[in-house]
């Protein structure tokens, strides 16, 4: 069980701990002179490290509850936001929206709950890998317009406005970096399979807004 902790433990922890370590024992040794003082540096090594690393533990576990209690909070009820904290963040601090406009909220996050369900089955791994990247493009591209359609139903305040417009800004970036993630597997997988007539060239480029495969009154793009 120790052992299984200590090889846990991140390696700029082990850093941290090292210059903890060396500056008591040179305090104790320089500063108190060698003499069984030398068992109190060590001693207070061991208590501060212990201190350091429960002290991590638990602000870790408080923000899984936190981020847990936010998820659980949401409504819908998302299956796979736990794979990305932000997005929890994100719709939990504008789940005020959905009383502005209920069905775009819903839509909204439920098409970034099925593009991260898409990129947890291409991290498996499938066959038709570039068929999967562009059901992501396509759930991220409907999460963007729903959200972004939340404006309709809003408050006039330039407040509210803001917070929309803000709220899609970082919607499409978290959403832009999963799918910047599908195309790297895309591409490796392809690389490592060899060329045959499944093979698709993938590119990491739009979909845009004037991409003529979206509706055209859709102004955002991934």
């Amino acid at each position: 069980m120790l052992y299984d902790y200590l090889k846990s433990v991140p390696g700029a922890d082990w850093v941290e701990y090292m210059f903890i370590a060396v500056g008591v024992m040179f305090f104790v040794t320089q500063i108190l002179q060698p003499s069984w003082f030398f068992f109190i540096g060590v001693l207070l090594i061991v208590l501060i490290v212990y201190f350091r690393m429960d002290q991590k533990d638990s602000t870790i576990s408080s923000n899984n509850k936190e981020l847990k209690f936010r998820m659980n909070s949401l409504s819908p009820q998302p299956q796979n936001f736990h794979m990305d904290p932000d997005l929890i963040n994100l719709f939990y601090n504008i789940r005020e929206f959905r009383a502005y406009n209920t069905e775009a909220y819903v839509y909204a996050l439920k098409s970034a709950d099925l593009m991260l369900k898409t990129k947890a089955e291409l991290e498996v791994g499938v066959y038709h890998c570039k068929e999967n990247l562009d059901l992501m493009r396509e759930k991220a591209q409907e999460s963007l317009n729903h959200l972004q359609s939340v404006i309709i139903k809003s408050p006039i305040p330039k407040a509210v406005t803001l917070k929309v417009q803000r709220a899609l800004n970082a919607l499409q970036v978290i959403l832009r970096r999963h799918i910047d993630d599908a195309v790297r597997i895309c591409q490796k997988e392809y690389k490592q399979r060899g060329i045959d007539i499944n093979t698709h060239f993938v590119y990491n480029e739009g979909p845009r807004d004037d991409d003529p495969y979206f509706e055209p009154h859709f102004e955002v793009y991934i």
